[in-house]
C-alpha cells in the first residue's frame, strides 16, 4: 500500500490496480522526472518534465518533415489519434505506447529509442505510410 498525497492514509486501490495491469512499483512517484508527483496517467502525458521534453523533440520532427503548420500545445493530436496525415497520427501513436513502455521500464526517454520502435512498427504497415516515413526515421 502506499500512501495518498491528497488524505494522508493508505491507498491499497492504487496498488491492487497497477498489480492488475501487471506493473509492479517500489513507489508511486514518477519514475522518470523525480519530481515528486504521483505517476498518474495525467502526470505522464501532460505534466511530466521528462514526457515535456522528448515531446518536444517528436513535435520538432513532425514540424520540421511532416507538417510545418503542426502545433499541438493541448496534446489533442498526440491522445486522440485524429490528425488529418496518417504519418503524424502514426507517430503519436508509436509515441504514445513508447511513453507508457518507458515508464514501465524507468527506461530514459531517448530519441533513438524511440526511432528504433517507430522502423520497427512500420513492418507491414501500408505502403504509403512506409514511404512517407522511410527517408525521415
Amino acid at each position: 500500500s502506499f500512501k495518498s498525497e491528497e488524505r494522508g492514509e493508505y491507498s491499497t486501490m492504487y496498488n491492487k490496480s497497477l498489480v492488475f495491469m501487471g506493473i509492479e512499483k517500489d513507489s508511486p512517484y514518477c519514475s522518470l522526472c523525480s519530481s515528486g508527483h504521483l505517476e498518474t496517467i495525467r502526470h505522464i502525458y501532460l505534466e511530466c518534465s521528462s514526457t515535456n521534453i522528448f515531446l518536444s523533440l517528436v513535435n520538432n520532427f513532425i514540424t520540421s518533415y511532416i507538417d510545418r503548420s503542426y502545433y499541438d500545445p493541448t496534446r489533442f493530436f498526440l491522445i486522440t489519434l485524429t490528425h488529418t496525415d496518417c504519418r503524424v497520427n502514426f507517430l503519436n501513436s508509436v509515441c504514445i505506447w513508447y511513453l507508457s513502455r518507458q515508464f514501465q521500464t524507468k527506461d530514459p526517454l531517448t530519441w533513438e529509442k524511440y526511432k528504433y520502435y517507430i522502423k520497427l512498427y512500420l513492418i507491414g504497415e501500408k505502403a504509403q505510410l512506409v514511404n512517407g516515413l522511410k527517408n525521415y526515421v
